[in-house]
């Protein structure tokens, strides 16, 4: 393995800190795009809200 330059520590560790910090963003953002349009489409199709409530007498 080779050895970096003892003042490139901080530095790479910076970076691999705001690269993982991009990573968990994205995922973050798309995650919560897949739920709001996985809700969108069940609310426009009207199927959620039946499954969800269907122990609830109708009315």
């Amino acid at each position: 393995m080779r050895r970096f330059p003892a003042w490139s520590w901080p530095f790479l560790l910076a970076f691999f800190a705001l690269v993982g910090l991009g990573l968990l963003a994205v995922l973050w953002a798309v995650g919560a795009l897949a739920l709001l349009g996985l809700g969108a489409l069940s609310l426009l199709r009207g199927v959620w809200p039946r499954r969800r409530w269907r122990r609830l007498p109708p009315g």
